[in-house]
């Protein structure tokens, strides 16, 4: 007989059965505890990143105008027009991070109710 080698390796099937409970979990009807919860990840979600990303698009583009505002002046020597584009630049820059405080208290605050509500029935479950 000629000899035989043989490997056996258990971290595979214990991937596999991981897919195909996750794929089979996917087609079971949700809970109304899974419902929920779905719901309060998804209002907690657009309440923290809807100010975030606004306020980073204030950034960025206050970023962009200020650099414009730079290059007017020291490519073009253009200096009135691009020190007023800079100092455009700057307040968008500045005022990013208020913008952000602001939105996240008013969206909270629509919120709060909401997110109590669903937050305490899973709770109580």
């Amino acid at each position: 007989m000629a000899n035989k080698f043989r490997i056996d390796y258990e971290g595979k099937n214990d991937n596999i059965k991981e897919e195909v409970e996750s794929i089979r979990n996917s087609y079971l009807e949700k809970s109304s505890s899974q419902k929920k919860l779905e719901e309060l990840r998804k209002i907690d979600f657009k309440v923290k990143n809807t100010p975030l990303i606004i306020a980073l698009s204030f950034g960025i583009i206050g970023t962009l105008v200020f650099g414009f505002g730079m290059s007017l002046i020291l490519e073009f020597k253009n200096y009135i027009f691009g020190i007023i584009v800079s100092i455009i630049g700057m307040i968008l820059i500045a005022l990013a991070y208020p913008i952000y405080s602001i939105l996240l208290k008013k969206l909270k605050n629509k919120y709060k109710d909401k997110i109590l509500e669903l937050s305490n029935e899973l709770i109580n479950e």
